[in-house]
């Protein structure tokens, strides 16, 4: 009896432990969609963007999804709607001005950013050594807050240009 309930405490004690873990890193997954959509607003893409809407594309299994639906359903990017769009897999990948790159596909990274070289799309990661990799914007976190590096090099190669105002409240790789 003891035993069982010992098990059962036991099992109390490590899901009220996780539920803080949980929140934070929904509160995180918000907080990068948002990012995501506020990026827009510090970059011009050199060719302009389509004329009628303005495309995050999602890349792999991510809890990023929900939040940037959410966002998509109310806000606009320069009066054009905000689309987003989900791709599994690396051959999916479609016509988009953001694109998120999921820790899942971090196998395939180079594929990718060989993939859309030419397409003027400022690609956004969520994992360590993703940005010296290419990837334009990269979120980490540093103690409790969430930071994102900056690419200049890869931002220049897509064309893109990021306002001095983006670059100082990133740090630059």
């Amino acid at each position: 009896m003891v035993i069982r309930y010992l098990k059962y405490l036991s099992l109390i004690i490590i899901f009220v432990q996780a539920l803080p873990a949980q929140a934070q890193e929904e509160r995180q997954s918000e907080l990068k969609a948002y990012y995501l959509y506020t990026f827009s607003s510090y970059a011009t893409w050199e060719d302009g963007v389509s004329d009628t809407i303005f495309t995050i594309g999602v890349l792999g299994e991510t809890d990023l999804l929900q939040p940037l639906q959410r966002i998509a359903a109310e806000k606009t990017v320069n009066a054009k709607p905000l689309v987003i769009k989900y791709w599994e897999t690396v051959d999916e990948i479609e016509s988009c001005q953001i694109l998120f790159i999921a820790h899942s596909m971090r196998k395939n990274l180079k594929m990718i950013t060989e993939k859309i070289a030419d397409q003027q799309i400022l690609t956004v990661g969520d994992s360590k050594g993703f940005a010296r990799q290419g990837v334009c914007l990269n979120f980490f976190i540093e103690g409790e807050h969430l930071r994102f590096e900056i690419n200049r090099k890869a931002i220049e190669q897509q064309d893109i240009y990021v306002s001095s105002q983006l670059l100082k409240l990133g740090k630059i790789i």
